[in-house]
């Protein structure tokens, strides 16, 4: 096959004849009819309309042709898009330059073929009208004249094909410009010197409150409250005026005649010599409320933060650096205000409690800083004078309420408050220990008395000496509960947590009880799966002795008292469970409280300190768990509480 160069400009060539934008097209019946002219006038039986591609000969219309388009190969086509000029093969089978081996619709290989090229609007060479025959023939000045009539019908064709694609493609960009301004959320409407509306995209109808499409023909003044055309004409020929070239605030005017402030843009353009205007408009209304609600909120917080009577201060996002503080805070750590920005919580701060704190903030932050977070700490004053303060962190997020943006600390002076506590602490330490030596020798005695060491008392004696013994070893619980709870409240309770069986602190618990049981006439069963916990079982067995005791205490006789257990998940729920009168709803979260009862007349009918329920829930939560109350409908009461399974081996 004999290779010819292709045209030295042939991506300018394909550039023109993409931009015809013919290929893979319908059937026309404008090209069918000239390649039916084509064969008819050199009275052969094959004809083809052929735009060559980079890889191809694709047919936009063909006669006696199967295919639609063939392998582009540098033969008859490559040559006459070269030369400008028509190019035959009289006898193939004679000849050396490439041709497709064609074969009629009968089977019949092709002997004959002739070219004519056509080109584009441009003047690029596109294509060649191509006629084939089955024989060899010679192809004589008429056929020559006729070929090349076929190709400049050709080319006026595609002059008025390029007409309507271009058309077609000015239309298909003005559909995905008015389909991408349907889209923004400010109103585009588009208007001529005459001052009507020629297009206006959904926003600007909802923004004037028209329906779609009724915005058009409307004249621009209608959407401008006080302002004639007049005026707006001269605006657009002032160059100087804030009319047009950037936004303005102006007083929009609905189709219903309400009003609204708006921000207004005007541009110009020019489209076949007539100047165009482009008018760019945003309903500023909801904007300037939520700018007004920001500054209100502004407002109300500075006011609120600068007369506080709490120190409050803002900080970063990491929570370091003061970046604004009010003159409560101020007032509070001695600083002025100013002397305060740009320092952090820490240089204030007492380094030991800083150091205990930090850890907890930055995970609370790492967290989300979602809530709060409240810790105790000590503040050197100017003067160095220590003081207790409670901080209290809160995070303010990001719009996406997920990331902190800034930190408000609101401080709380703790200082006598702590000191009551710890003057309240050791008074009662002092007191209860003063309390109980000689509590102890009384009750000692008042037993020895009771026990008939000194013989036989009269009966009235007798009854004072036992009433004596009770009340007394009432005090004595008293003041062991009392130490027991400011004990635990001062952080002094140390838990030995071993892994330990239910069943054995239960069985335990049950045995210190059954004496009282038996005494009121109620039985105790226990049951349960086999399961560990990790826990002090001094401790657990003295919430067990409490909530037990406290079950039988309150059952009737002949009823049943029951202690179970469930594993859940790492956790373990332990359930005590009596058939009494049960408690009101309202009281089910008070009972936990000190000196709490369900009945006032129970201080005095049953006995107890008030303090049982206070220090089971302490010593609880001291483990990690949870203690609650319930209260069934059909009556009685039920109280769980939970401890970490054995495999929780951390020690609290």
């Amino acid at each position: 096959m004999d290779v010819r160069a292709v045209p030295s400009e042939e991506s300018r060539r394909l550039l023109a004849l993409r931009d015809l934008h013919i290929l893979d097209t319908v059937p026309e019946a404008r090209f069918d009819r000239l390649a039916r002219l084509a064969a008819a006038a050199l009275n052969v039986p094959m004809a083809t309309i052929a735009f060559v591609d980079g890889e191809r000969e694709w047919f936009k219309a063909r006669v006696g042709v199967d295919p639609n388009e063939v392998p582009r190969v540098a033969g008859l086509a490559a040559e006459a898009i070269a030369s400008g000029g028509l190019v035959a093969v009289e006898d193939v089978a004679a000849d050396t330059i490439g041709v497709y081996p064609w074969r009629s619709e009968a089977g019949i290989p092709v002997r004959f073929a002739a070219v004519h090229p056509f080109a584009a609007a441009s003047g690029e060479r596109v294509g060649v009208v191509c006629v084939l025959d089955t024989v060899p023939r010679v192809l004589s000045p008429a056929d020559r004249t006729h070929l090349r009539d076929v190709a400049e019908s050709v080319e006026r064709e595609l002059s008025s094909f390029s007409d309507d694609a271009a058309r077609a493609a000015v239309q298909r960009a003005e559909a995905r410009l008015w389909l991408l301004a349907n889209t923004i959320p400010d109103g585009i409407i588009t208007f001529g010197e005459n001052g009507l509306i020629r297009m206006a995209n959904a926003a600007a109808e909802q923004i004037f409150g028209w329906e779609p499409g009724g915005l058009i023909g409307q004249r621009i003044e209608a959407l401008l409250v006080d302002r004639g055309f007049e005026h707006v004409a001269l605006s657009l020929d002032d160059r100087s005026t804030p009319f047009r070239g950037e936004r303005t605030r102006r007083l929009g005017q609905r189709r219903d005649g309400s009003r609204f402030p708006m921000d207004f843009l005007i541009a110009e353009t020019r489209i076949d010599g007539e100047r165009v205007f482009l008018a760019l408009g945003e309903d500023a209304g909801p904007r300037l409320e939520h700018e007004n609600a920001q500054r209100m909120t502004r407002d109300r917080f500075r006011t609120i933060f600068d007369s506080a009577s709490l120190g409050i201060t803002l900080s970063d996002s990491d929570g370091a650096a003061i970046v604004d503080a009010n003159t409560a805070f101020a007032d509070l750590v001695g600083y002025p205000r100013e002397h305060l920005y740009g320092l952090t919580h820490g240089a204030l701060a007492l380094p030991e409690d800083v150091a205990e704190i930090d850890g907890d903030v930055q995970a609370w932050l790492q967290g989300g800083g979602h809530g709060s977070i409240r810790r105790e700490l000590r503040v050197l004053r100017g003067d160095g004078t220590p003081i207790w303060v409670k901080a209290t962190l809160s995070a303010v997020h990001d719009e996406t309420g997920t990331l902190p943006v800034s930190i408000v600390t609101i401080f709380e002076d703790v200082t006598d408050r702590r000191e009551i506590e710890r003057t309240r602490s050791e008074l009662i330490s002092v007191v209860g220990h003063e309390l109980r030596t000689p509590l102890t020798s009384i009750r000692g005695s008042l037993g020895l008395v009771d026990a008939g060491i000194l013989g036989d008392l009269p009966d009235e004696a007798a009854q004072m000496v036992t009433v004596a013994l009770t009340n007394t070893e009432r005090l004595v619980s008293l003041v062991n509960d009392i130490l027991d709870l400011e004990r635990i409240d001062a952080g002094r309770l140390q838990l030995l947590t071993v892994d330990t069986p239910v069943r054995e602190m239960v069985d335990q618990s049950i045995t210190a009880v059954q004496a009282a049981a038996d005494e009121a006439g109620v039985s105790i069963t226990a049951y349960g799966h086999e399961a560990h916990v990790h826990a002090d079982p001094q401790r657990v067995v003295q919430v067990l002795v409490n909530l037990i005791g406290n079950a039988v205490k309150f059952s009737t006789a002949g009823t049943n008292v029951r202690v179970t257990w469930t594993s859940q998940e790492q956790e373990c729920v332990i359930a005590v469970i009596d058939t009494g009168r049960g408690i009101p709803p309202e009281q089910l979260n008070r009972i936990f409280e000190r000196f709490s009862q369900v009945d006032a007349s129970d201080s005095r009918d049953k006995e107890g300190t008030g303090l049982g329920l206070a220090i089971a829930k302490r010593i609880v939560e001291r483990h990690g768990g949870r203690i609650w109350a319930e209260s069934p409908p059909e009556g009685g009461c039920v109280m769980r509480f939970t401890l970490p399974g054995s495999t929780q081996l951390a020690l609290r």
